[in-house]
């Protein structure tokens, strides 16, 4: 979403010219695009921020979410590609879940929603059993639950 000032939109321009690099990024990883091929109605959103897709601020509280889950190891390696990586969004609403793409299509999925009333969040071709999830760091509550799981650029799950 572009942010609004003085009733005009800001960062347009910005956003067309850096935006589809990150795009590009998540489109190059193949079992995902092939997952969203035999699932079209799952959402994919990329996420951007002035120039970044993983913004500074959500850096900041995926650090702190993955401390509080036990995942420092991952810090060193995002803190290292920052600039590179994208930010996306797979599902909607109450179903979502929160995934880096590294520049050579390695994954992170980082958090995930799940409520009681809809229960399946969009964890693209994996399931809950798959992941150790646990509370994450600054959103406390039964909803929220963060990962830090690594899938290789073929798609398979690293324990």
């Amino acid at each position: 979403m572009l942010p609004y000032v003085n009733g005009n939109v800001v960062g347009a321009d910005e956003f067309l010219q850096e935006a589809p690099p990150f795009e590009k990024l998540v489109l190059s990883v193949r079992w995902l695009v092939r997952y969203k091929q035999e699932n079209p109605r799952v959402q994919l959103r990329l996420a951007f921020f002035h120039n970044a897709s993983l913004s500074d601020d959500a850096l900041q509280v995926f650090a702190a979410d993955m401390h509080e889950v036990g995942r420092d190891k991952l810090l060193p390696k995002v803190n290292a590609e920052k600039d590179g990586i994208a930010l996306f969004i797979a599902g909607f609403g109450a179903e979502e879940s929160d995934w880096l793409v590294f520049p050579d299509r390695r994954m992170i999925l980082w958090r995930y929603w799940q409520t009681p009333i809809y229960g399946k969040p969009s964890l693209l071709k994996f399931g809950l059993a798959n992941f150790d999830a646990k509370p994450c760091a600054r959103v406390k509550n039964n909803f929220l639950h963060c990962v830090g799981a690594e899938i290789s650029p073929e798609g398979i799950l690293r324990h």
